[in-house]
């Protein structure tokens, strides 16, 4: 949902931005470049691509840099940092860092809280290889329009497609717009937006306002079309759509069998939850347990959002620190009472074993099953 809210207004601010001739009209751009900016860190590059665009492409651009092409630049700078800034300015107050959690480079100039150099630096191999997509070389760019039309899927958080109407008609859309301005303007920060992305992190999500622009290319090279040749234009327009309803069905339908099947049988929904959720034992026990307040998860690669209680984990996957001045889950254990934990979760990885040993002292096993177990914390002296 984030996303879809994010991609509205970097549209908005692009839609206002390349007919803007007053200063209101800029200072309306600015508002929708700082709201996308404080909605999401990738709104920082979407602003600065728009802002390159509008000084080549709005109607009183010169192109070359004076006061007249700076001052609206300008406004939109000054008004989107003024409405993102609360965002940022929280951040780098309460967190030590503007944009948290912190990229490599920032990390070594701000005086980050909450993430150790070693935990930003497994954050930044995750992004670097789940944005690595389908590759970054030139053929892959090449082909780039190919693979998100058929294989979006094959991008993190992808959909099974996007169809095959920006991919047939955009072509017949340049032949139509070539000499406006306004879709030249449009069309670049597409592109350029494209281009960020590609030799970034290719997750489709961060794509959305790049759909929707090559869906509003394709309508309009689909008019071109049936304007031209009417009768050819139609038949081609529905046989384009038909294959792509077909083709979305067909990678849904495929991608969503186990879901459709889980959702008429309890017994394969039954053992679908007994493959996919790991520990499921310790959590229906400590879900289902009255007495279970708050749990401490020891083990950071704990799915904890299947808890429905509260609880507590020091270390996060990726090796952050949930609380100030604790670096393991051992030093809460050395004092339960004042993080109110009346429960521990310990469970054995692969290759690995317990973080517990036997006997814990001041804790009793109250359950165990395969490579898993949970503790009720007990008072000193009981």
């Amino acid at each position: 949902m984030i996303d879809v809210i994010y991609a509205a207004f970097v549209i908005l601010a692009a839609r206002i931005a390349f007919d803007s001739e007053l200063p209101r009209h800029f200072a309306l751009v600015g508002l929708f470049c700082g709201f996308a900016m404080g909605t999401k860190y990738t709104g920082l590059i979407a602003t600065a691509l728009l802002i390159i665009c509008i000084f080549l492409f709005t109607p009183n651009s010169s192109r070359r840099l004076s006061w007249s092409t700076a001052k609206p630049l300008a406004i939109i700078c000054l008004v989107a940092a003024f409405i993102s800034s609360p965002w940022y300015v929280r951040n780098w107050l309460l967190l030590g860092c503007p944009i948290y959690p912190p990229i490599p480079l920032l990390a070594g100039i701000f005086h980050v809280k909450y993430f150790p150099p070693e935990a930003i630096q497994n954050i930044k191999n995750a992004v670097l290889k789940e944005g690595l997509g389908m590759g970054k070389d030139p053929l892959s760019l090449l082909l780039l329009p190919f693979h998100l039309a058929f294989h979006a899927a094959n991008f993190e958080n992808g959909a099974g497609g996007i169809g095959l109407v920006p991919l047939t008609f955009i072509p017949f859309c340049f032949r139509a717009l070539r000499w406006e301005r306004f879709s030249k303007a449009l069309g670049l920060f597409a592109i350029l937006m494209t281009l960020a992305w590609f030799y970034t992190e290719q997750e489709s999500r961060f794509l959305i306002q790049v759909y929707v622009i090559a869906a509003i290319f394709g309508v309009a090279g689909w008019s071109y079309v049936v304007r031209v040749t009417p009768r050819f234009g139609r038949a081609l327009s529905a046989l384009t759509v038909a294959i792509s309803i077909l083709y979305g069905l067909f990678m849904i339908v495929s991608a969503k069998a186990g879901d459709i099947h889980a959702a008429v049988s309890t017994s394969f929904a039954e053992s679908r939850k007994q493959e996919g959720i790991p520990y499921l034992e310790s959590f229906r026990y400590l879900n289902s347990e009255p007495s279970v307040r708050k749990v401490l998860v020891l083990e950071p690669f704990v799915p904890a959002y299947y808890l429905d209680k509260e609880y507590l984990k020091p270390i996060g996957r990726w090796g952050e620190h949930s609380l100030p001045g604790i670096d393991s889950p051992q030093q809460v254990l050395s004092d339960p009472s004042r993080w109110d934990i009346t429960h521990v979760l310990d469970v054995r990885l692969k290759d690995g074993g317990f973080q517990l040993p036997e006997h814990p002292g001041n804790l009793v096993l109250v359950f165990e099953a395969r490579d898993q177990r949970v503790y009720r914390v007990s008072p000193p002296g009981s």
